[in-house]
């Protein structure tokens, strides 16, 4: 029973993990060393199906294999 709670709650309250996001949504990135985690929105590639990371500013989209840190997510949207 602990562990079906777990899973069920990991959407409210996501914890930190080195798993890469398989799914598109919003997650929460931890980079490495003292950068605050941030918001990052993950979706299909405009050309082939590799998820991308919406970076921003001078990168943009970067696949996520490629992104190094910790992630949280993906998030619900609000009900």
């Amino acid at each position: 029973m602990h562990s079906l709670l777990e899973r069920e709650l990991r959407h409210i309250v996501p914890t930190w993990s080195d798993a890469k996001p398989s799914c598109p949504g919003w997650y929460w990135l931890k980079p490495p060393g003292v950068a605050d985690p941030r918001l990052i929105y993950v979706d299909n590639g405009r050309i082939d199906t590799k998820l991308m990371a919406d970076l921003g500013p001078p990168h943009n989209l970067v696949d996520v294999q490629r992104v190094q840190g910790q992630w949280a997510g993906p998030l619900l949207p609000p009900s």
